[in-house]
């Protein structure tokens, strides 16, 4: 568990703690309840935390710092702290080969064993947030969502929808190789054949 300075891990047969590793949170305020949430978190938007060969990626919504733990013993093994508005805002997903995170400005891959970047690309007018879809990243922008390939980052195409919209961007997005699902404050937008709408309507990019 994470939350307000505190990574903690808890054995699930007894309840005990097997360690407690504690980084500065500059939310907490040490006058008042402990409990009171704080408005805005200066971290990730949700708490994320990721298990790869006995070692934690985790990313805590209360400090933009992303820091690697050894499970077994809760020692710190190193962090990622720049680039945090720009590409670490929130937790794509991951595979077997890295994680992938976003923000304003596009998407970075990291692997799980130490703090080098593998890729990063850049996408501008990002308003909502992308999702991982086997092995590329669907990932929007405005009125279009690009299609980026998780090995290179390169960007393979974009999709460019037509929303009857025209100044609503897409926002978050869903998809699960049926449909893709845009949320947005003005509501929701369902299409299907996400397959078939990528073949047909995506625009190579070179």
């Amino acid at each position: 568990t994470i939350d307000y300075g505190v990574v903690i891990k808890i054995n699930a047969i007894d309840g005990n703690y097997c360690w407690i590793k504690r980084y500065y949170s500059g939310n907490v305020n040490q006058n008042s309840d402990y409990y009171s949430v704080p408005m805005i978190k200066g971290g990730v938007e949700v708490n994320s935390i990721l298990y790869n060969m006995g070692n934690l990626i985790v990313l805590p919504s209360d400090q933009n710092v992303i820091f690697a733990i050894n499970s077994d013993s809760g020692e710190e093994l190193f962090k990622i702290d720049e680039g945090f508005a720009e590409y670490r805002r929130y937790l794509i997903g991951a595979d077997t080969t890295g994680y992938y995170v976003a923000g304003s400005k596009g998407v970075r891959k990291y692997p799980f064993n130490n703090n080098k970047m593998l890729w990063q690309s850049e996408i501008k007018e990002n308003f909502g947030k992308g999702v991982l879809s086997g092995n590329t990243i669907l990932f929007p922008s405005n009125q279009s969502i690009y299609v980026i390939d998780t090995h290179s980052g390169k960007k393979l195409s974009i999709l460019t929808l037509n929303l009857n919209k025209p100044n609503i961007p897409l926002g978050n997005i869903i998809a699960n190789g049926t449909f893709l699902i845009s949320t947005n404050i003005y509501g929701i937008n369902v299409l299907n054949e996400v397959d078939l709408l990528i073949n047909n309507l995506t625009t190579s990019i070179s």
